[in-house]
């Protein structure tokens, strides 16, 4: 479930956990979106060529999975 907020800002729900998202670079290719939770940041994720999701600049996420959970809402809130 995602709540827009504005354009480049909206919330996405993983795990009962809300995240909050920002587009923090945007090309005609690539984006990138910053992931916060209750005011702090967490990482920045991006999607490559192959469709995969990954954190940003070699930050050591602690569950992969989230990574991947979180980019899949991104997904369905860009569809929506």
């Amino acid at each position: 479930m995602a709540e827009v907020v504005d354009e480049n800002n909206f919330t996405v729900t993983v795990n009962k956990n809300t995240y909050k998202v920002s587009v923090s670079y945007e090309d005609v290719y690539l984006s990138h979106y910053r992931i916060e939770t209750d005011c702090q940041y967490l990482f920045t994720l991006y999607m490559d060529e192959e469709g995969t999701w990954h954190a940003e600049n070699n930050v050591t996420v602690l569950d992969e999975s989230l990574v991947e959970e979180i980019g899949t809402a991104i997904e369905e809130y860009d569809v929506a």
